[in-house]
């Protein structure tokens, strides 16, 4: 049995690492083993398992962003360092800026699921990020990836392929338990942080718009709050001036406890990521989800997407931006007789290659391989 203190550097229950870094940990304990989660909140963790301790660290709200992010960095090394104890293993979300003072002979782990976003392939500001992460892997037991790409990013700026371990995207398939399909009106739906360079929901509209040409009863819900205020401006201004104000609904953000039934009552499910580095290198979680939901998924092919799903197999694969495309993968989505089938294939899918229990033992397997 293992004791594994997961450091988190702030606990949001509807953001994408925190549901992964909790499925790491129901499943960690599922696995007879203890967990330690040191992190900070803006509202009540409620945790309850025996095997699993929650230490809260002090939260610095103060000053600019990047000032914030530095100190509390800072405060998450050295809360985690006081409950570590020697044969433990300490698996920190995202490589910290105070790394360094983890000894060593620890078996500190680190995960990244994005490649570093700091201007391009040969700016200062990469090349220093590179060399800070290649140091911080190097002097710990391994790196957790979540993408062929990614382990082939950190392998190419030093670091060794037997220290880098990829673990699928995964998502809890229990949250669909019990859901069924309700009789509502037709929509096709986006969820997630809304954003247009991230996920093109731009795209996404200017595709809709050719859709409701053919299907007049369909709408489209964007559900989530945006990212950037620019970025809600234009979308809104787009809407309008696409005459399509009336079929767009901007849900808004809703509780993580209602998603599933959201996703599960769409028509289809639609991602129009662009080709980016983050595109390029991560792999959108949402994903995960709308694949369990057994609707059929229209999504760009990007990434590792196509590594795992095959066109009109079990989703639908445009081009990224494309909106002719995406708009004909939707409406076949909609209106062909095979989509049923397609949305079942991907849920496989998902069971088989974003299995959270499957991904938690690799994970489980590569700690005890490389710690002493």
């Amino acid at each position: 049995m293992l004791k594994i203190i997961v450091s988190l550097y702030k606990y949001k229950p509807t953001v994408a690492s925190t549901i992964r870094v909790m499925a790491y940990i129901k499943n960690f304990l599922n696995m007879g083993h203890k967990v330690v989660l040191v992190t900070t909140s803006d509202e009540e963790i409620d945790l309850k398992d025996d095997q699993l301790s929650l230490v809260l660290y002090n939260e610095y709200k103060r000053g600019t962003s990047s000032i914030a992010k530095i100190l509390n960095d800072y405060r998450l090394v050295v809360a985690t360092k006081k409950v570590h104890k020697r044969g433990d293993i300490i698996y920190t979300y995202q490589v910290p800026l105070f790394g360094f003072l983890y000894p060593k002979r620890w078996n500190v782990f680190y995960e990244e699921t994005e490649v570093p976003m700091y201007g391009d392939n040969t700016g200062f500001k990469h090349r220093l990020s590179s060399r800070f992460r290649l140091y911080e892997v190097n002097r710990s037991k391994g790196l957790i990836v979540i993408s062929k790409a990614l382990k082939e990013y950190y392998t190419c700026i030093g670091v060794a392929k037997e220290k880098v371990l990829i673990s699928n995207m995964f998502v809890d398939a229990s949250r669909f338990d019990g859901i069924e399909k309700q009789d509502v009106s037709r929509y096709i739906a986006y969820c997630g942080g809304i954003s247009n360079q991230k996920d093109g929901v731009d795209v996404l509209i200017k595709a809709f718009a050719k859709v409701v040409q053919q299907i007049k009863e369909l709408n489209l819900y964007v559900v989530g709050r945006f990212v950037l205020p620019e970025e809600e401006v234009h979308d809104k201004q787009l809407v309008e001036s696409l005459g399509i104000k009336d079929k767009v609904v901007f849900t808004g953000g809703i509780p993580s406890a209602e998603m599933p039934q959201m996703l599960k009552n769409a028509d289809c499910l639609v991602l129009a990521r662009p080709e980016s580095k983050q595109a390029k290198y991560g792999f959108p979680t949402k994903l995960g989800e709308y694949l369990l939901t057994g609707n059929p998924v229209v999504v760009t092919a990007v990434g590792d997407i196509p590594l795992y799903l095959k066109n009109k197999q079990d989703a639908y694969l445009p081009e990224p931006g494309d909106v002719d495309g995406i708009a004909s993968s939707i409406i076949e989505a909609l209106t062909s007789e095979n989509a049923q089938k397609v949305g079942e294939a991907g849920c496989k899918v998902a069971m088989q290659s974003f299995n959270s229990t499957t991904e938690s033992k690799k994970v489980i397997d590569f700690f005890q391989l490389n710690s002493f």
